[in-house]
């Protein structure tokens, strides 16, 4: 009888050990296609939706925002891709689950990430490429390079997702198991002939920069050591230099039966700013003295005396909650004195924000309210341009710019607050005269991290 209850364990999903985790579910049926009605536009809000020519959509957690209480659980859901496709006047929605390699297993042997304090032993196994990736969330970033586009997730490598134009569908291809390519960040910088991505090791803390072909084949690799927990986000990339901030991230191990994860900034240590040449390896130090964290870089300027960075710096950031505050800052880099000021605006110091998108000379960036995107910033350097909020309405994700015939236009998705949650829009603004219009539906959209748009 052991040996039968062997090779059960033994039995193949997807090439993994099989494990009986829970009880298997299937996502199928949370799949689904809808046409949207656009009936109630005007004729000229039909004109305009006529010319929109391709696939607006977002990727982004498996997870419902009221429920989110901490950032664990906010960057921890599978990945769902939400996308409208707009074709000659028609629009039709779509969304669909990235079919991870964690993803397949957990819907034959039930949820991995239930078992908290079996990380260890499931980390050990996939070490061993006897289960998939933990980690493999697929849910932050869906970027094109080259001629393929990607779901990307930093502490994974990337899955290929296939947009059907004609037939107005998505679905997941291949994991892209590349040699020396062990995880990828979810903000490379694309280039017409390459791609720059980085990879971090927790353990080791120490900073990888690679540069790949742009069907993903690792070119060189430069390593560079950190003081603190490297658990980086997004870094820069400039003609000569990569740039990465060395936070003063750390865990606390008091709290790790607390806690889901116990990583916080210390504030009264010092950020260092790691200037990496990109051919000779070599960095420069600058330094911060207090704690400074950045989620996304929003703009970079530099001469042959200073570096400016614009982006939105957290002075205070608990993974185990979601009450962060991003404000939108200058850092200003001297490279003759090596010093680092910061610049500030009183009324952009007042405002939570985050998620720059760059437009013509300005950043757009989303502002939260009390848990509530309820609108967006826009921004000249730290000069405020334009302010929209919505009223009783939440701002599902990133939005992103097109243009039509010329004119810039925004494209988002929200739900409407205080209602049912089915309330919600496909919402076109133009950035000339801010008026916009919506496209109604009749079923919810959940929240999102990063937006794309594919013709």
């Amino acid at each position: 009888m052991k040996y039968y209850y062997l090779l059960f364990l033994l039995g193949s999903v997807t090439g993994f050990l099989k494990l009986p985790l829970g009880s298997p579910f299937s996502l199928k049926n949370s799949e689904y296609k809808h046409k949207i009605s656009t009936d109630h536009l005007s004729e000229s809000d039909k004109a305009i939706v006529q010319e929109i020519s391709g696939v607006y959509g977002l990727i982004g957690p498996d997870s419902d925002i009221y429920d989110v209480e901490n950032l664990y659980q906010l960057f921890t859901g599978n990945g769902i891709i939400q996308g409208c496709f707009f074709d000659k006047g028609e629009v039709t929605f779509v969304n669909h689950y990235v079919r991870t390699e964690k993803l397949l297993y957990e819907e034959q042997c039930g949820p991995v990430l239930k078992h908290k304090y079996l990380y260890p032993l499931f980390f050990l196994l996939n070490h061993f490429q006897w289960l998939p990736n933990v980690m493999g969330f697929a849910n932050t970033a869906l970027v094109k390079m080259g001629n393929k586009r990607y779901a990307l997730y930093e502490r994974d490598v990337p899955y290929e997702i296939f947009f059907d134009f004609d037939n107005k569908s998505i679905t997941t291809g291949q994991k892209q198991h590349n040699h020396g390519l062990k995880f990828f960040s979810a903000h490379p910088a694309i280039y017409h002939d390459r791609v720059e991505t980085i990879q971090y090791n927790v353990f080791r803390k120490t900073v990888s920069f690679l540069q790949l072909t742009t069907d993903l084949v690792v070119k060189n690799t430069i390593e560079t050591q950190m003081t603190y927990l490297p658990v980086i986000h997004d870094f820069i990339s400039t003609r000569y230099n990569y740039i990465v901030f060395d936070s003063p991230l750390a865990f606390r191990f008091s709290d790790i039966f607390v806690k889901k994860i116990p990583i916080s900034l210390m504030e009264n240590k010092p950020t260092f700013i790691r200037i990496v040449n990109k051919f000779t390896g070599r960095v420069r130090t600058f330094e911060i003295p207090k704690g400074v964290y950045v989620f996304h870089f929003a703009q970079v300027y530099e001469d042959e005396h200073v570096i400016r960075i614009l982006a939105p710096c957290y002075d205070v950031l608990d993974f185990s909650t979601v009450d962060i505050l991003g404000k939108f800052r200058m850092l200003v880099l001297d490279k003759v004195s090596g010093i680092v000021s910061i610049k500030k605006h009183d009324r952009l110091e007042n405002l939570n924000l985050d998620f720059p998108v760059r437009y013509e000379d300005m950043i757009i960036l989303r502002n939260i309210d009390d848990r509530v995107c309820n609108g967006f910033v826009i921004c000249r350097d730290l000069e405020i341009v334009h302010e929209i909020v919505f009223f009783r309405r939440f701002v599902c994700g990133e939005p992103r710019v097109i243009y039509l015939k010329g004119s810039p236009y925004l494209i988002f998705f929200t739900f409407n607050l205080h209602s049912i949650r089915e309330q919600s829009n496909i919402v076109v603004l133009n950035l000339r005269d801010f008026t916009h219009f919506d496209l109604p539906l009749d079923f919810a959209i959940q929240y999102g991290f990063h937006s794309f748009f594919f013709t």
